[in-house]
């Protein structure tokens, strides 16, 4: 018995742990744009509390010193506050990009003259290395 090139990807543990229906993709893509998202969130909360503390910090230390804080070069050193919402991306629109990235994939190898074999392999290595990442930021 000879086994098509089918089936054995279908044996193989990439297929039993890669492969999914399109609700689960749906789901998954669902809930790791929600962690991303909060990760996003919690960052640009935590910046701005940086900043917001390193700016008092120095302002404080200015007017100690006796200097104005409008002559002060030390001033001019305050770091940017962010302010507001930071826009996350939706999951249709990380699904986009991944998209992108994924034709990008096959046509370099395509243009490098690779097996279809290795150039899915690629992409597929792509979608894996951002599932075990969670799209961290």
């Amino acid at each position: 018995m000879q086994l098509s090139e089918d089936d054995i990807y279908r044996r193989s543990t990439q297929y039993r742990y890669w492969s999914f229906t399109p609700t689960q993709l749906a789901n998954q893509r669902q809930t790791i744009n929600a962690q991303a998202s909060q990760r996003v969130q919690g960052a640009v909360a935590l910046a701005r509390k940086r900043a917001l503390e390193y700016n008092n910090r120095l302002q404080r230390c200015t007017v100690a010193a006796g200097s104005s804080t409008d002559n002060n070069p030390s001033t001019q050193s305050l770091i940017p506050v962010p302010v507001g919402h930071a826009d996350c991306l939706t999951a249709a629109e990380e699904q986009r990009l991944v998209n992108l990235f994924c034709r990008s994939a096959l046509g370099l190898g395509n243009f490098l003259n690779f097996p279809i074999n290795v150039s899915v392999s690629s992409a597929r290595f792509l979608l894996a290395h951002l599932v075990s990442q969670e799209m961290e930021c």
